[in-house]
């Protein structure tokens, strides 16, 4: 074999190798994508009390899953509530005030929610968006504690290849804590 012959098999093979790197590139990030769906979430009570609220979801699996709470009337974000894998963060837009904490932090605040499961992990909370997306609405979400129920039904659900990035921290908002957020009382 000529030595021109074997440099222009040399070349071939390289960009093959990286062509072939730049698709297997290119197919790894398409997992990353975007599910996006109007939320509605019910609340109800053990005396039968409820109530309703319209939100929008946003998922991308083992990254993030965003909710963004809606105005009635107006329908622009009332307060979104964000959960990444180590963190949540819920950021209420009407007082312009955050909170941003840990899973292990929520469990260390058992007695000031009396309402929020603070066993809640990232994993619990995807794998009931992810019966959600199933199909399945008969289970509570795994946010709040009898004689608590949420409820969650998606509609208008959409693939993207959109990749979502976490919220960053709101600079002009002032940090708070989950319970001055909910307005519960402090112990």
């Amino acid at each position: 074999m000529s030595k021109p012959l074997v440099r222009l098999t040399i070349l071939l093979m390289s960009v093959l190798l990286f062509t072939a790197c730049a698709s297997r590139q290119l197919l790894s990030d398409r997992t990353l994508t975007t599910t996006t769906a109007r939320l509605t979430a019910t609340i109800q009570t053990d005396t039968d009390e409820s109530g309703t609220l319209s939100a929008n979801l946003k998922f991308c699996r083992d990254r993030l899953i965003r909710i963004s709470f809606l105005m009635p009337v107006l329908r622009s974000e009332a307060a979104r509530l964000e959960f990444t894998p180590d963190s949540i963060l819920y950021i209420d837009r009407t007082t312009r005030r955050y909170a941003h904490l840990s899973y292990r932090e929520l469990a260390a605040q058992r007695t000031t929610l009396p309402m929020i499961d603070t066993r809640l992990s990232y994993r619990r909370m995807q794998a009931y968006v992810l019966r959600l997306l199933d199909g399945h609405a008969d289970a509570d979400a795994p946010l709040l504690l009898p004689p608590l129920r949420l409820r969650m039904q998606l509609t208008d659900i959409n693939v993207s290849d959109d990749v979502i990035e976490p919220t960053p921290l709101p600079r002009r908002y002032t940090p708070a804590t989950i319970a001055q957020l909910l307005q519960l009382p402090e112990p």
